[in-house]
């Protein structure tokens, strides 16, 4: 079964694909990847939203929803995170790091602390 082993399938390990909504700031994704539990391997599908309240560049909060399926046996996904973006503004490539709250469902319910970092590349056109 996957309880609880859906931690690795935090959407910074999720091939995604974003656009932007005309909705105050808010980015929504469609997201893909895989999922590692227990020795198996499984996929992950779902959809989040992103956005930076308070017209702060450096703060973000963001969710999902995401279907996972490992060895036979279906999960819900469903996280929260905040970031925060340590920015420079001539740089293209910025830095961030975060925690949040993943919760999943297959079966029984099990909520877990995460924490994430990675890069954003700035898009030019």
């Amino acid at each position: 079964t996957v309880h609880g082993q859906a931690s690795s399938a935090a959407p910074s390990a999720a091939l995604q694909s974003s656009g932007r909504s005309s909705r105050a700031g808010v980015h929504w994704k469609g997201q893909a990847g895989l999922v590692f539990a227990g020795g198996d391997v499984g996929f992950l599908l779902g959809v989040g939203g992103e956005g930076r309240p308070f017209d702060n560049k450096q703060v973000e909060l963001n969710g999902d929803v995401n279907l996972i399926r490992v060895n036979g046996d279906n999960a819900l996904y469903v996280s929260g995170n905040g970031l925060y973006h340590f920015t420079d503004a001539d740089s293209r490539v910025t830095p961030f790091a975060g925690a949040g709250l993943g919760i999943t469902r297959s079966g029984d319910t099990q909520a877990f602390p995460q924490i994430m970092g990675g890069v954003d590349f700035k898009r030019t056109r």
